[in-house]
């Protein structure tokens, strides 16, 4: 619709400009990375396996683990249907199918390598795979605002298909009235140009605030939130022309910290306001001094047009460093920003080289661009508001501050004295702070004032579901049963797919014997959301009270799928696949499990026992089983009674009968103080197999 009237504008941004290309349609992009020949990744920290696939018009991501034979365990794929990013750094990948949560691929394309690395966050044991939704957050930056649900269901949900990068109204305000008051013949000319918003007719910083809603992200942006929006905005509510602080106050450390000069990827403005040029400018620097944001300057002009920016303030004399080895050092000596804003590897997307916007008068010493490690190490010291002079003052601003240490989980005990004392003093009880408040409680185990501060968020937002389901939550656990069940219950008739919602309420219905109402409810859970590993994880475990260990196990297979390094579940399934005889799959999850968690008992017993009682010789390992309950046996502590039993076991297994035959008395005495002659005489029978030198196999 733009178009229509600017067209030169709208062809140069679209052809030229990231941002319009910030997100979009996989099917949309002329080139996307390498999905047919370097399309394998290696992720050492989790034993996983990436490839990028491409099947005709479609692209997926699959991942799956090796046995120690090459063969492959838990293969998982998803297909990619959305790009976030350009491609000018870094191209992520999502899937999103039409509604529900847009979810993040692990693997991402990087241009400065010309190669497939793990996304973002990613390159860590802990790293979410397939499971990291794309919050309303990351999507606020990386695209034009989406359609989500009425109701308040969190922070991932969307509906209908998402808009392709950064439009028109972004940065002009409602192109809609626009439109309609340029086509109403009875509009004067003045009329038609107040009805939209020209960014170059705004004050210097509500102009720079347009930029700032997406590039002011401060140096605590790694452990703590950057920002807090304020408790009356929605998320997708910013519009160009009023103050930033209007819609969100930007959160840093206090002055004097030592992370000022951490860069990130989303730092540009943050480091632009640490300049000197700019803090004496008095607002004539800004970002459209050397960035139009309808048009990107080609390469080869770049270093004449930032020049040419330079010198409106400067001249090429002023330049006081000496340039007698700027060619030696690949430096054009007329190149302002090659040594001014010199180009640096981000701290948090490590595989990607970005300009840093801080003036500085010499580059230092070390090297900006040398590779990196991803780290895992985050701010989490005191806070402090980013631009004071606009920021709340008194209980307004403890409130504030209070909701984003809790926001981060981080010293709780200052942020729960903060938005008391703000509620005390009279500070609005917004539902953002209550909700906060009630976690910080409910975590350290105070039921009653985590109930009070959930109730009086209720009242401020009888809407939010997120509220009514945690209150619903919290009060199933202080034995409060009729009323968290009147609470989850109302949060499903507001909004019917609300899975934590259907989890909680089926676990209340299981404590009440209610199994059949608890299954029903869970795989409504897992049909609505099939990765939501809390509702597949609680179906498995109710169809194993329920005697379904066919149906249990197919959910334990599934769940592995998606989250292959879940000992407990690995466990879980190799047990049920010893009862069924699959000692293929049961020595899998074995293997798996004692790579995952060595030092566990139950690993250990689980195992050991796999290895001395498959009755084929290839899916035994009694040496290894033999070392397991060797290191078990000697370590400190009470063991539980079935240790001694596997300890007899593998001791057979090894051909030490002798070893076999004291292990088994022991566990015999211990079992007729502790357990009943059923139990003492299964005991017996293995003692008859090994004082006949046989080992616990060879009795079936």
């Amino acid at each position: 619709m733009c178009a229509e009237c600017h067209e030169d504008l709208h062809r140069s941004y679209h052809d030229t400009v990231a941002m319009a290309r910030s997100f979009y349609r996989i099917q949309d992009a002329a080139e996307v990375g390498d999905w047919e020949q370097d399309n394998a990744l290696f992720h050492a920290p989790t034993g996983f396996h990436y490839r990028m696939e491409k099947r005709g018009e479609r692209y997926f991501q699959v991942r799956w683990q090796e046995a120690g034979d090459g063969r492959r365990l838990h293969r998982f794929e998803r297909e990619a249907t959305h790009v976030m990013g350009s491609g000018r750094h870094v191209r992520t990948f999502v899937y999103y199918d039409g509604s529900g949560d847009a979810m993040q691929l692990p693997v991402s394309w990087y241009a400065e390598a010309g190669a497939w690395q793990m996304s973002p966050g990613y390159d860590h044991v802990a790293q979410l795979d397939f499971r990291r939704p794309v919050d309303h957050d990351c999507m606020f930056c990386h695209n034009a605002y989406p359609d989500v649900p009425d109701a308040i269901v969190g922070n991932t949900a969307y509906e209908g298909a998402l808009p392709s990068g950064i439009d028109c109204e972004r940065c002009h305000g409602d192109g809609a009235h626009h439109v309609a008051v340029a086509r109403d013949p009875d509009s004067s000319y003045d009329d038609v140009v107040g009805a939209i918003v020209n960014p170059g007719a705004l004050s210097p910083k509500r102009a720079m605030d347009v930029c700032m809603q997406c590039h002011l992200e401060t140096a605590v942006n790694s452990g703590l939130p950057h920002s807090v929006r304020r408790f009356t905005r929605d998320v997708f509510s910013f519009r160009p022309g009023e103050d930033l602080e209007d819609y969100v106050l930007p959160i840093d450390s206090p002055p004097g910290t030592d992370v000022e000069d951490r860069f990130e990827i989303a730092h540009h403005g943050y480091r632009l306001m640490q300049s000197k040029c700019f803090q004496d400018s008095d607002g004539a620097l800004s970002c459209t001094t050397c960035h139009d944001p309808h048009h990107t300057v080609p390469a080869d002009d770049r270093a004449e047009h930032f020049r040419a920016a330079c010198y409106t303030c400067h001249d090429q004399g002023a330049c006081v460093v000496a340039h007698e080895d700027a060619d030696a050092a690949g430096i054009a000596v007329d190149d302002c920003a090659t040594c001014h804003m010199p180009k640096r590897r981000t701290i948090d997307v490590v595989h990607a080289v970005m300009t840093d916007h801080r003036i500085v008068r010499q580059l230092p010493d070390e090297s900006l661009t040398a590779p990196r490690a991803e780290q895992r190490d985050v701010y989490t010291g005191e806070l402090a508001f980013f631009l004071p002079e606009t920021a709340p003052r008194g209980a307004d601003a403890d409130l504030y501050l209070g909701t984003a240490y809790l926001q981060a989980h981080h010293h709780a005990e200052l942020g729960v004295d903060l938005i008391e004392r703000a509620l005390s003093a009279g500070a609005t009880p917004h539902a953002t702070p209550l909700r906060v408040l009630g976690l910080a409680h409910r975590d350290r185990g105070d039921g009653a004032r985590a109930a009070e501060a959930f109730e009086r968020a209720l009242a401020s937002a009888p809407e939010d579901v997120e509220v009514r389901a945690l209150l619903g939550a919290l009060q199933r656990d202080r034995g409060l049963v009729d009323e968290a069940r009147g609470h989850l219950e109302a949060a499903l008739a507001r909004a019917p797919g609300h899975v934590f919602s259907l989890v909680t309420l089926a676990d209340l219905e299981a404590r009440a014997g209610k199994l059949a109402d608890s299954k029903a409810l869970l795989e409504r859970a897992v049909a609505e959301r099939p990765e939501h590993l809390k509702a597949r994880r609680g179906l498995a475990q109710l169809l194993m009270v329920m005697r379904d260990l066919d149906g249990a196990r197919a959910q334990l297979r599934e769940f592995l799928r998606i989250t292959p390094r879940d000992v407990s579940a690995l466990v879980d399934l190799g047990f049920m696949d010893r009862a069924r005889r699959d000692w293929a799959s049961a020595k899998d999850c074995a293997d798996q499990a004692v790579a995952l968690a060595p030092e566990d008992l139950t690993v250990t017993l689980f195992a050991a026992t796999v290895y001395t009682t498959a009755p084929t010789a290839a899916h035994r390992d009694g040496a290894r089983a033999l070392r397991m309950m060797q290191r078990l046996m000697a370590a400190p502590g009470q063991k539980p009674l079935e240790a001694p039993v596997v300890a007899a076991a593998a001791h057979a297994e090894q051909g030490d009968f002798a070893a076999a035959l004291r292990w088994i008395d022991a566990a015999i005495d211990r079992a007729g103080r502790e357990a009943g002659p059923e139990v003492v005489a299964h005991f017996r029978e293995r003692r008859a197999l090994y004082a006949d030198g046989k080992c616990w196999h060879e009795a079936r």
